[in-house]
């Protein structure tokens, strides 16, 4: 943009009395390779918050020190000098008096003299950082939402998966003799698809669709059984160590939750080695924690001092240094080119939720050592999940199971077939409702899925309900009781029973319905 040579300079002096942003005006001679302030008007003055008749006389880097070693002032002396205009959409400007920023246009006004028109825009860049960060806070949170959605989604089906594994490892548990070989490796498939169970919770928990339980845990027993991922968790060159402490006390905890922080820590420290050997080396064991040591921990000011289980991971690493020490568990925040730089700050959210705190030691060059701290708990943690007792409770009559997922119905039909029942099946909504309406005088229960094609869970419980109003009626979903319950809406439920579910919880949910003990919303 070019400003003409024969500017009115009343009407920039009385920019602003009408509300529009004030003009300013400076004027200039060159003096050899001198440019001399000459003049200001009332806008510049207003404009810059500070008189400039204390500048007259000055060369431009003595009146504005900042410009110096920009290129502004060679381009005011070649507009003074050749009358070559320029301009420039804002100049940043902070020199402890002058503050802002600003929109600069110079001309010639004559042989050797030159103007400068300038408008403050500092409220203007304002915006429009305020306007580019809440599209980015929208972006980001559109990308959370669909990643959530996905992670919804594959928890909810990885569900019904385990339900065929789990449930088929205790079926063939049940009718196995104690001294047979193969019953370690089936109560290792049973304990590992309880524990993808609990990484399926943390996925529907992120996803909105779900919550955290807090249970006592052994950290000790969450380490160990972690053991084989971990360990591919580690690169080959890494060697992966561990001093865990027998008879640990308790923590109050979501298991799943307290898994994610190990895995992060482990792959954190892994990733600090590089492509180098080393080593990462993880420790469990109880320490009695003083207000100094407290004091100098991360969280530590939301903790008191006493006995604290604790989990060190220790790696011969590359080391931080203060600088990245201080942001390592800021989101989006990594040292690594492909790093999301969400693990640590996940990790330091879960610690402060569990009312823990985090010390960190490190040196560059030599390694980082990262302990957590978790509160002792206050009842027993659970070692084993024993199975249902094979003389245990039984029912009679016949159930109906209608899911669309073919490996729940197979194995939920032989459950509910060791529990007493007869079972009919149907892979989705209506054709539940056709068989419903072929046997509805002999049905006594009816497990029905939420999520389900052609004909939903809810759709399916209205048109049964039409028919028989007295047959309980079992909710089964991969998806949160109270999710499911919430997406579910209608009334009358006698039971909500979760994906993959065990014997024992189905065994217990069945009875709960059929002798009047379960659900009402009626």
């Amino acid at each position: 943009m070019t400003l003409p040579v024969h500017l009115n300079t009343d009407i920039i002096t009385q920019a602003g009395t009408d509300g529009h942003p004030m003009v300013g005006m400076l004027t200039y001679r060159l003096e050899g390779d001198d440019l001399i302030f000459a003049s200001a008007n009332e806008g510049a003055n207003a404009v810059l918050g500070v008189d400039c008749t204390a500048f007259v006389g000055k060369t431009i880097q003595e009146a504005f020190p900042p410009l110096a070693d920009t290129e502004i002032p060679k381009m005011y002396r070649r507009a003074a000098q050749d009358g070559i205009p320029w301009s420039t959409e804002h100049i940043n400007y902070d020199d402890g008096k002058i503050k802002g920023a600003y929109e600069v246009h110079a001309f010639q006004t004559a042989p050797m003299h030159m103007a400068v028109v300038f408008l403050d825009i500092t409220q203007r860049k304002e915006a429009m950082r305020e306007r580019e960060e809440l599209n980015k806070q929208i972006q980001h949170m559109q990308k959370l939402e669909s990643l959530g959605v996905l992670a919804g989604g594959i928890a909810h089906d990885f569900n019904n998966l385990l339900c065929g594994i789990l449930g088929s490892a205790e079926l063939v548990l049940m009718d196995m003799d104690d001294s047979s070989p193969a019953r370690e490796d089936l109560e290792t498939i049973r304990q590992t698809s309880r524990r993808a169970s609990e990484l399926c919770k943390q996925l529907l928990a992120y996803s909105g669709k779900g919550r955290f339980v807090v249970e006592p845990l052994n950290l000790t027993d969450i380490v160990t059984g972690m053991s084989s991922l971990l360990q591919l968790s580690v690169t080959k060159n890494v060697v992966l160590r561990s001093d865990l402490a027998a008879d640990l006390v308790p923590i109050d905890a979501d298991p799943a939750q307290i898994q994610q922080i190990v895995l992060n820590l482990i792959i954190n420290a892994s990733e600090a080695i590089d492509d180098r050997s080393g080593e990462v080396s993880l420790t469990t064991g109880m320490r009695d924690l003083d207000s100094q040591g407290v004091s100098g921990m991360l969280l530590g000011d939301t903790i008191e001092p006493g006995p604290y289980v604790y989990l060190e991971v220790d790696d011969t690493g590359c080391g931080m240094d203060e600088e990245t020490t201080a942001h390592m568990f800021d989101p989006f925040f990594s040292t690594k080119f492909t790093g999301r730089g969400l693990g640590l700050a996940a990790t330091l959210g879960i610690l402060k939720g569990h009312g823990g705190a985090i010390d960190v030691k490190t040196t560059p060059g030599k390694g980082s050592t990262v302990t957590i701290y978790f509160p002792t708990g206050s009842r027993p943690a659970p070692t084993t999940c024993p199975l249902p007792s094979p003389d245990g409770w039984q029912g009679s009559g016949t159930a109906l199971l209608v899911d669309d997922e073919m490996t729940v119905r197979i194995v939920g039909k032989r459950m509910l077939e060791t529990l007493g029942f007869d079972v009919l099946t149907a892979e989705d909504g209506r054709a539940g409702v056709q068989v419903f309406e072929e046997h509805a005088d002999d049905i006594q229960l009816l497990l029905l899925d939420m999520t389900m094609p052609r004909l939903n869970g809810a759709d399916t419980f209205r048109h049964i309900r039409a028919l028989k109003r007295d047959t309980p009626v079992l909710l089964i979903s991969g998806y949160d009781e109270d999710e499911a319950i919430a997406r579910f809406t209608e009334k009358g439920l006698a039971g909500f029973v979760h994906k993959p579910f065990t014997i024992a919880t189905l065994r217990d949910s069945v009875r709960a319905a059929v002798e009047g003990g379960g659900r009402d919303d009626s």
